[in-house]
């Protein structure tokens, strides 16, 4: 069995185009940031929300991300020690828990890994 198939036409293309737009804008379309507002744009968690990361120095002396998230469902502020890409704080391995938001920008903006480690060592 042989099928025709006909060149559509610039006018043509135009058309299904404007069909296919006006069907697709009736459909009500959720993005991401409908569904997780202000997440950590690397994380597909809605538990917790990205507040800030720096970098800090570890205990192999190169530098590694320590993070501040807020847990929306506990109510807490947690920081993540390590590669963001690998410690997410979805897996519950984590560095403090705070209570407050004051507390735990305190801790956060003051911490520097184990650069504060490094001031008890007797050479």
């Amino acid at each position: 069995m042989k099928r025709f198939v006909h060149e559509a036409s610039p006018m043509d293309i135009l058309n299904e185009y404007q069909d296919r737009s006006i069907e697709m804008s009736e459909n009500e379309i959720e993005t991401a940031t409908d569904i997780c507002g202000n997440l950590d744009p690397d994380s597909d968690s809605q538990q917790f929300e990205f507040m800030d990361r720096k970098d800090v120095l570890d205990s192999d002396g190169f530098y590694t991300e320590y993070t501040l998230y807020y847990d929306v469902l506990n109510d807490r502020y947690v920081t993540v020690f390590g590669d963001s890409d690998i410690y997410r704080p979805e897996d519950g391995d984590f560095d403090m828990e705070f209570e407050s938001e004051a507390e735990a920008l305190e801790w956060f903006d003051d911490y520097k890994g184990f650069a504060d480690d490094e001031d008890e060592v007797d050479w």
